[in-house]
């Protein structure tokens, strides 16, 4: 069963890298390729072998099927990481970023928010009314126009003279104020904690950014690799 040849491959590679027996590793990850072609760690895993194995030709090819599969699956920011990775290797490759697609996150991201928008709500009875409540809120985003002041290698923005914080009336129903965070016992509402929000997949703050833009943020961007357990 192909579940169980994976799973065999799998052990057999973590014997081999455990002994430190690379030549044979790379075997097993060429076989894990054939027998998963739609996953992307290993030809990930696999240029990081050939890298370290002295043969950076090889590791840029692996790398390169890892940017198209991470692509594919909707992790833009993983693809982005692989380019960069790529880069490190050769200066020259410049053209990866433009295989850093986000079209499948943005489908996926898409066809994710139109379920939940679209999701219709039955009342439990037929006289069960939706009551609404009025709400005043600020938006946090400002126009901006770019600061004269700034230095050399950095960009900043100023709120333009006489600019104002807009506001926006909301009709927010009753069945919205009941998926809001729960309050905790001080009043104050559960809100997902930075650290949390770390956590999650990074799928949706690349998904709508233009292929054209995407490409110019992973290239002016700096790739920093972290150990376990580094933040």
């Amino acid at each position: 069963m192909p579940g169980s040849r994976s799973r065999q491959l799998r052990e057999k590679l973590q014997n081999a890298l455990r002994r430190e027996r690379l030549a044979e590793a790379l075997r097993h990850y060429e076989a894990l390729q054939k027998a998963e072609p739609r996953e992307a760690r290993w030809p990930h895993r696999k240029g990081d072998l050939l890298k370290r194995l002295g043969r950076p030709n090889e590791a840029v090819e692996a790398y390169e099927q890892a940017i198209d599969l991470y692509g594919e699956q909707g992790f833009v920011a993983r693809a982005a990481a692989m380019a960069k990775v790529v880069m490190a290797i050769a200066p020259d490759r410049d053209d990866v970023l433009s295989r850093v697609n986000p079209d499948a996150a943005r489908k996926l991201h898409r066809s994710t928010r139109s379920s939940i928008v679209t999701a219709d709500f039955e009342p439990e009875s037929e006289g069960m009314e939706i009551t609404h409540t009025k709400k005043r809120i600020s938006t946090d985003a400002l126009p901006l126009i770019d600061n004269p002041m700034s230095v050399d290698d950095a960009r900043r923005y100023s709120r333009p003279p006489g600019a104002r914080r807009p506001t926006l009336d909301l009709d927010i129903s009753d069945l919205e104020l009941q998926d809001r965070p729960p309050l905790d016992d001080e009043g104050f509402d559960q809100r997902p904690t930075p650290e949390h929000l770390a956590q999650l997949p990074s799928m949706p703050l690349f998904a709508e950014v233009p292929q054209e833009v995407l490409s110019r943020i992973v290239g002016e961007s700096r790739l920093l690799i972290l150990e376990p357990g580094e933040r």
